[in-house]
């Protein structure tokens, strides 16, 4: 061997050789690649999650108005309804009131066990929303039997809550799933819509526009 390839072959061995870059480890592509997954598939799960949960929130919620908006327009009738002078409207106001608690009766048990609602579990907000409406419509009664208006008052009024409570039922029916208490909205739907008639009959017969408020 010459003094040039001693040199050359010294050279080589004190040279730096380029590191292999490792593929293991914590930082990894393949590692990361697998928690950024992981952490996707958590939050589509707990989106979907709250999509369920918000949509069982309703169907819950939309039954259970209807049972307050029910408990409610019996207070009505039962203190107002029954005093008012007409006996035609008496007789209509004791007809809507045995069908409200017919409705009620059938009701409440099987919500109670579909949905647990109890007056601990019950919606505080949707509680207060009725109790505000109830009070609005006791209010215009009150002013009306001071008046002597209240049976115009009361045939106009009750014929809006009918409407009104007309429409929950078809939604509270669309939005459970449970047999049994769609059964129970549609008769009540069904003697309901013949009680509007009548009512709106009467209201429009003594004179009434219908309320839109």
């Amino acid at each position: 061997m010459n003094n040039l390839d001693y040199l050359n072959q010294i050279s080589a061995s004190t040279t730096p050789q380029p590191q292999q870059k490792s593929t293991g480890g914590l930082f990894s592509k393949k590692f990361i690649f697998i928690m950024v997954g992981l952490v996707v598939l958590a939050i589509l799960i707990m989106i979907l999650g709250s999509i369920l949960g918000k949509s069982n929130h309703k169907d819950k919620d939309a039954v259970e108005r209807v049972s307050t908006r029910i408990t409610n327009l019996m207070t009505i009738t039962q203190d107002y309804g029954r005093i008012t002078k007409s006996s035609n409207l008496r007789s209509l106001n004791a007809s809507l009131y045995s069908t409200l608690n017919n409705t009620s009766v059938n009701l409440s048990p099987v919500m109670t066990t579909v949905y647990e609602i109890n007056e601990e579990t019950a919606n505080a907000d949707i509680a207060a929303e009725e109790e505000e409406n109830l009070n609005s419509l006791k209010s215009n009664l009150d002013y009306a039997k001071l008046n002597g208006l209240l049976d115009r008052t009361y045939s106009r009024e009750i014929t809006l809550q009918v409407s009104l409570l007309l429409s929950l039922e078809a939604e509270a029916s669309e939005r459970t799933k449970d047999t049994n208490i769609q059964n129970i909205l549609n008769e009540s739907y069904s003697n309901l819509s013949t009680l509007y008639t009548k009512f709106s009959e009467y209201s429009e017969a003594s004179g009434n526009v219908r309320s839109s408020n």
